[in-house]
């Protein structure tokens, strides 16, 4: 069975358009799980900077008052809907832990925390804690 055409006729035949619809779907399935993890890999990398601007603070807190007693995170904070933040005081106040716990979309990232010698920690195995020196961040 041949098919005429009439003369300036043209378009797509419905095989064609589900064609195309199919290898755009394929496409999307490949590149959505790729896009989601590269935007939790950069939300993660902005935590760790906030962290470091964090414990860049306390320090400042420390060297006025010679102690980190009564130091605290500020209300609010860049990633609050990606990260809860948080701060232990430990060994008389003489030493802190700054964690940033992931939520939301972030979950199952793993807690990201640096303390107050540097040492940083990265466990991507626990998103509700991290020891510092173990699993450094990269």
């Amino acid at each position: 069975m041949q098919r005429e055409w009439r003369k300036g006729q043209t378009g797509f035949t419905l095989i064609e358009l589900m064609i195309v619809v199919a290898i755009v779907g394929i496409i999307a399935a490949v590149a959505y799980p790729a896009y989601t993890r590269q935007v939790q890999a950069t939300n993660q990398q902005r935590a760790q900077g906030e962290l470091m601007s964090l414990m860049a603070g306390a320090e400042a807190y420390r060297a006025q008052r010679f102690s980190y007693e009564g130091y605290t995170i500020p209300a609010t904070m860049p990633l609050a809907d990606r990260y809860t933040f948080s701060a232990t005081i430990a060994t008389n106040n003489q030493e802190i832990l700054l964690l940033a716990t992931p939520i939301g979309p972030q979950a199952g990232t793993g807690a990201i925390g640096i303390d107050h010698q540097g040492q940083t920690c990265l466990d991507k195995g626990d998103d509700t804690t991290c020891v510092p020196g173990t699993n450094p961040w990269k």
